[in-house]
C-alpha cells in the first residue's frame, strides 16, 4: 500500500441557486449540473454527498446535494466503480491501453479516498483490471476478468496485503472465446471475448459473484462462495 501522490481536489462552486436548509427538502430545487456521463456512482451514508466517476477525463467527484458544490480528485487512471466503508471511498482505477482481448495482459490499482478531507491518500496496485469491487469485514473484495477466468482476491484494508484469491471458470467467457467476430466493445474503451461482466456482493458470511450480460445487464450466472474468517470456499 503506497501513498497516492498523483490525487488533486479541485472545487466547483455550481451557480445552481442558493442551497437548501437541513431537513427542509425542496421539490422544485435546481438541478446539479456535471456536465458528463457518470460511469458509477454512490451516495455517502454518513454526508449529503454523491460521488460520481468520470473514466473519460480520469475524476471522481463529490457532489453536494446541501451546498450545491461539486468537487473533483484527478487521478492517472480512468476510474470506474466504488464502494464506501469507514469513512473511507475505494474506487477502481484501471489501465485499459489498446487491448483487444483479455489474453492481453493489464494492470490496475484501488485509490482509497478520506471522506472528511476528499483526499486521495493510498493505492493498492494491482495485476488485473478490476472490473467489480467491494467491501465487508475489513477487507476489499475484487473482481477481474482474466484470460483464465473471473478472478477474486482480497485484500486488508488496513495493510493492503492479499487475504485469499481464486479463479472461478467463467461460462460467458469460455462459450465465446473460439467464436469468430466474437469481440464485444466494452464501454471502457475495451474489447472483450466475453459477453459477461462480474459484479460482487459480499453480506455476512456468503460472497455472491454475479456474471451480467454486458449489454442487457440480464444475468448470465450467480457463483457462491462461503466466508469464514475471510477466507473462502465454493458453496
Amino acid at each position: 500500500m503506497t501513498a497516492g501522490d498523483n490525487g488533486y481536489m479541485v472545487i466547483e462552486t455550481s451557480n445552481v441557486g442558493t442551497a437548501l436548509q437541513p431537513n427542509q427538502p425542496n421539490p422544485l430545487s435546481p438541478v446539479i449540473p456535471v456536465n458528463f456521463k457518470p460511469t458509477d456512482s454512490l451516495v455517502d451514508p454518513n454526508r449529503p454527498v454523491i460521488y460520481l466517476t468520470d473514466n473519460t477525463n480520469r475524476r471522481i467527484y463529490a457532489v453536494n446535494y446541501k451546498t450545491l458544490t461539486v468537487s473533483f480528485i484527478q487521478v492517472d487512471l480512468p476510474p470506474e466503480r466504488m464502494a464506501f466503508a469507514n469513512n473511507e471511498l475505494y474506487v477502481t482505477l484501471m489501465q485499459r491501453g489498446n487491448q483487444n482481448s483479455l489474453s492481453q495482459e493489464s494492470t490496475g490499482k484501488v485509490g482509497i479516498i478520506d471522506a472528511n478531507s476528499f483526499n486521495l491518500t493510498k493505492e493498492i496496485p494491482l495485476n488485473m483490471i478490476p472490473d467489480d469491487i467491494a467491501i465487508e469485514g475489513g477487507n476489499i473484495y475484487i473482481a477481474a476478468y482474466t484470460k483464465d477466468g473471473i478472478k477474486i482476491n482480497s485484500f486488508s484494508c488496513s495493510t493492503g496485503q492479499i487475504v485469499d484469491k481464486t479463479t472461478q471458470i467463467s461460462e460467458a467467457y469460455t462459450s465465446n472465446v473460439n467464436l469468430n467476430n466474437s469481440h464485444l466493445y466494452y464501454p471502457g474503451e475495451r474489447l472483450l471475448d466475453s459477453q459477461g461482466f462480474p459484479r460482487l456482493i459480499v453480506s455476512g458470511d456468503k460472497l455472491y459473484l454475479i456474471e451480467e450480460d454486458l449489454y442487457s445487464r440480464s444475468i448470465l450466472n450467480v457463483y457462491v462462495y462461503n466466508v469464514t474468517n475471510s477466507i473462502w470456499s465454493f458453496s
